[in-house]
């Protein structure tokens, strides 16, 4: 084994709380070599709850014998990992992930993101598009920048599928949305999308058409609004909310589903940096359709591992679901060609996701 640095990753997500950015830091911290200790902080009600968090940090830094830090969340952790840059020379990597640096926000946190980034020994992105934002928005050299795409553990994901409950579905072309609830995802337009078929079902007399059923994994505020609207089209009965899953009970729903489907957009700067979901639903070989937006375009190969759309239209959204509903041989074509493609590039026991340091032996997919 080698004698590699230690290091610190500070970080406000972290399993077992369930998200693409907690799998993002997972990943990098299993890599074999990687002498990473986590530190997860949760926020509490002070303004300025960091500060008080910041001699946790030093003592855990002083505990674990780290060299550097590695910051998962620019605001508010970047002040920390500057001030001990500062006062006792620890260099630390920012990661950045699309939102948390591309939003509108006030000034004053752009200055602090803009010093943050400045001092860093590097920032890590987690797609050719955020990085190239990040670098447009704040001058960072693209010698500091470097992509880093999610990476998943494929053979853990498949071994928890075996566990997973099997869920109970009608005859009905289930679509599966999984993410925190909020208008950016696109859960408004997949339910305009459902009804819009619906009625041309009706109207036309397609009886040969699928029916639809919308399942959506997640939690989050746009919820009251989503059931309204889906309540407002008459399709309330057929747009399932289920809530927050764990897994493995969340790896049943994507085996039961028929296809997979999120077509993000951009709000104001909130935009999908990437949208590892992407990539979970091609290790159940299921097709994709995702919006032409942001990193998205990285993780689903439009007509190849699935389909792009215009995340504001509607019924570009609606034509790819039925595209998707009546071509089954395509649906499987889109199926195989994104797990073959998740195995070979995005598998974490085949590419190792983070090269912070030299490899050592091991099996990290056992």
């Amino acid at each position: 084994m080698t004698n590699a640095p230690k290091s610190l990753l500070i970080t406000l997500e972290y399993p077992p709380d369930i998200g693409g950015i907690a799998e993002y830091y997972k990943t990098f911290v299993e890599e074999p070599g990687a002498h990473i200790s986590v530190l997860c902080l949760k926020p509490f009600n002070a303004r300025f709850w960091w500060v008080f968090r910041f001699p946790r940090v030093v003592r855990e830094m002083r505990r674990v014998g780290a060299e550097s830090i590695f910051v998962g969340h620019i605001l508010p952790l970047g002040h920390i990992a500057l001030i001990i840059y500062w006062f006792f020379g620890k260099p630390y990597t920012v990661f950045v992930h699309g939102l948390d640096v591309l939003q509108k926000m006030p000034r004053v946190k752009r200055f602090f993101i803009r010093k943050i980034l400045f001092f860093s020994k590097e920032v890590i992105a987690n797609s050719k598009f955020t990085a190239k934002q990040v670098q447009k928005k704040y001058s960072v050299p693209g010698s500091k920048l470097r992509v880093v795409y999610p990476k998943i553990n494929v053979a853990r994901i498949e071994n928890g599928a075996h566990t997973a409950p099997v869920i109970t579905k009608s005859d009905s072309y289930i679509l599966l949305t999984v993410g925190r609830l909020q208008a950016r995802k696109g859960f408004d337009k997949v339910i305009e999308a459902i009804a819009f078929l619906n009625k041309r079902r009706e109207t036309q007399n397609e009886s040969n058409n699928a029916r639809f059923e919308y399942w959506i994994i997640g939690e989050g505020g746009d919820r009251a609004r989503l059931e309204h609207l889906a309540a407002s089209l008459g399709i309330a009965g057929i747009v399932r909310f289920f809530g927050k899953v764990a897994v493995p009970d969340l790896y049943g729903y994507y085996k039961a589903c028929d296809g997979f489907i999120m077509p993000s957009r951009e709000i104001d700067g909130d935009i999908e940096g990437f949208g590892i979901v992407f990539l979970e639903a091609a290790v159940f070989k299921k097709p994709v359709v995702g919006g032409q937006s942001g990193g998205v375009p990285e993780a689903v190969i439009d007509g190849v591992t699935g389909i792009l759309v215009d995340p504001l239209n509607v019924e570009e959204i609606a034509y790819a679901i039925l595209r998707l509903s009546k071509d089954a041989r395509t649906s499987r074509a889109f199926g195989e060609a994104g797990y073959r493609r998740v195995r070979r590039e995005f598998d974490v026991c085949r590419t190792y996701a983070f090269r912070c340091h030299s490899r050592v032996s091991g099996n990290l997919c056992r």
